[in-house]
């Protein structure tokens, strides 16, 4: 049937890491030393991915009016080791760490999305688009300090935590395409909703959004090498879970870094 097509990709990949950061920081105050931090982090892991997309396309008699299917999926799994071997000296005071960490972090992502376009001429069309997508997290950290050989479990560096991001998007557009110039302009509205579940604080976060995005993108062909483009458009982006997770990344003494489980998906 030439009226209509599908398509059907995979992909899938497996790496694994050896990673050595040596590194000496110093810091001086009024010209004096104050405070310094030599460290040494070894991290060992591996990553497996697969993602798989599914599209279908069926033109539906009149020129223009098209129908459009399309589903994607994706798996992330990864899984870390590191060892942190650091010396601090703050104002004379010697602090050594000696510290061995397990990271193990999944995903999964499901998308799909349906369009039609309706021709009101040979050269301009009405599009609807209703989007859904989700993706889930679940990471999990466990700290151990060494002292005289012996592993002892830190639970202020230790913690799991799963996010649950979901958004529905309905999208109108116009079309239009002539002979030198070409212009699209949309609006859509996206309703989100972010889960998550600190487990160790039994703290559990639930957020919902509402966003109108608009778009425009407009094209001007002066000849075959010269052209003038003018694209805006928006977006909603959902904070990782390492934003969101309030985990103490102590890899770098006087960059410590701490998730924020309150943090607003970024809009752009």
């Amino acid at each position: 049937d030439s009226t209509q097509s599908i398509r059907f990709r995979a992909s899938g990949s497996y790496n694994t890491t050896e990673l050595e950061i040596s590194g000496l920081s110093e810091n001086f105050k009024d010209g004096q030393f104050n405070s310094s931090s030599s460290r040494n982090n070894l991290t060992n892991g591996h990553q497996s991915n697969f993602d798989g997309s599914f599209l279908y396309r069926k033109r539906l008699g009149r020129p223009g009016r098209v129908f459009t299917a399309d589903a994607s999926f994706g798996m992330r799994d990864l899984r870390q080791a590191r060892k942190v071997n650091a010396v601090n000296i703050f104002e004379n005071i010697i602090d050594t760490l000696l510290q061995e960490q397990t990271r193990d972090d999944e995903s999964t992502s499901l998308g799909a999305q349906l369009s039609y376009s309706e021709p009101l001429s040979k050269r301009s069309y009405l599009e609807w688009r209703y989007a859904f997508q989700r993706n889930q997290s679940d990471f999990q950290q466990e700290a151990y300090d060494i002292a005289d050989g012996q592993p002892t479990f830190n639970p202020a560096l230790s913690n799991a935590f799963g996010s649950d991001y979901t958004y529905h998007r309905w999208q109108s557009g116009f079309r239009a395409n002539g002979k030198k110039q070409s212009v699209w302009a949309s609006a859509a509205l996206q309703y989100a909703r972010l889960n998550g579940q600190l487990t160790s604080a039994d703290t559990t976060i639930r957020q919902h959004f509402r966003n109108l995005l608009p778009a425009l993108r407009w094209n001007y062909e002066f000849n075959q090498s010269q052209r003038l483009e003018f694209d805006y458009s928006t977006f909603v982006r959902e904070p990782s879970v390492q934003q969101l997770q309030p985990i103490t990344d102590n890899s770098d003494p006087f960059n410590i870094y701490i998730g924020n489980p309150s943090l607003r998906p970024e809009y752009a």
